[in-house]
């Protein structure tokens, strides 16, 4: 009895072995579940080479994947062979010669949301992050999050990257459709050039103060900036006023009674007839004569020599966030 126990024992213990490693083979752990394909893939950050295409077309190659839908949430990177230049797509091929797309790669903005691209967001030779979200790519890499249509002092000659300088240049509303959904046309009617076509300006900053619009937020006007006889009047954004330097009229000079003393006179009267006085009467002969006056006083004014209103700091330049 107690060697059949013991044979029993045996043969259990050898059957449970046996099913471990059956199950061990298949990939199939007690009180453990394999992940699907998609989900061990979007597990980690999957590196996808050089990229192929162009510049705004790119091209990716993804191996190992069974269907399209698992690459949806999966972050892949990739080195761009080249910088874009305005709105970039990326077709994804799979092994089982699957495609998907062109699909619009879009990125994130502090005040816009997702936005196409408009150029420089893919840096050739630099990595590149993007995100499949199931309808479009979003870029996941380090980005530039000012807000769109913020103005950058600059302390250069050249624009940063992400910017265009605010020289009232006409620009793409496709290409730049994030600025363009700020500022519309407002800064088309000052712009140097006529914009044509599906065109707009931006802000023309050349030798220019910023003021803020004195009628901005809840509380209304605050009356700092009013016309004033000057013709300026910061209530109305992209109107210009003023100038570097101005002269002096007469106009412009403040009511003024001059001090001093009478110090000779000269002159006579126009008359036909006597002047009655209170000893006789004295009889001029009719004429006329012009007055003649001395003033003794203090010298009052000067030349009219131009005079610079606020003179400009000169440091750089001024850019727009696209």
């Amino acid at each position: 009895m107690t060697e059949l126990k013991k044979t029993f024992r045996e043969r259990a213990f050898s059957l449970v072995v046996g099913f471990s490693l059956f199950l061990a083979a298949t990939g199939v752990f007690i009180g453990h579940t394999i992940k699907p394909a998609y989900s061990q893939l979007a597990g980690a950050q999957t590196w996808l080479g050089t990229a192929g295409g162009t510049a705004n077309a790119i091209t990716l190659t993804i191996h190992n994947v069974a269907a399209l839908s698992d690459l949806i949430g999966v972050s892949f990177r990739f080195l761009p062979a080249s910088t874009n230049s305005g709105p970039t797509t990326i077709t994804v091929n799979l092994d089982n010669s699957s495609t998907l797309g062109p699909v619009t790669v879009q990125r994130p903005t502090s005040n816009l949301g997702l936005q196409g691209l408009s150029g420089n967001d893919f840096i050739g030779a630099q990595i590149a992050e993007v995100v499949y979200d199931g309808t479009v790519f979003e870029i996941k890499h380090a980005i530039d999050m000012t807000p769109i249509g913020h103005s950058v002092e600059f302390r250069g000659t050249t624009a940063p990257a992400g910017t265009l300088v605010e020289d009232g240049s006409c620009y793409s509303q496709t290409t730049y459709a994030a600025l363009f959904s700020v500022v519309g046309t407002t800064y088309n009617a000052g712009a140097p050039v006529a914009c044509t076509g599906a065109q707009f300006a931006v802000p023309d900053s050349r030798g220019s103060l910023f003021a803020a619009l004195d009628t901005q937020g809840a509380n209304g006007a605050a009356n700092r900036l009013t016309s004033g006889g000057s013709g300026c009047t910061a209530t109305s954004v992209a109107f210009r006023c003023g100038a570097q330097n101005n002269t002096l009229i007469t106009a412009n000079l403040p009511p003024y009674t001059p001090s001093g003393t009478v110090a000779s006179t000269s002159g006579g009267f126009y008359s036909s007839g006597n002047v009655g006085a209170s000893s006789g009467s004295f009889n001029f002969s009719a004429g006329l004569v012009t007055p003649a006056f001395s003033f003794t006083g203090n010298a009052q004014g000067g030349t009219s020599t131009p005079f610079t209103n606020v003179p400009p700091v000169l440091g750089g330049i001024r850019a727009i966030k696209y």
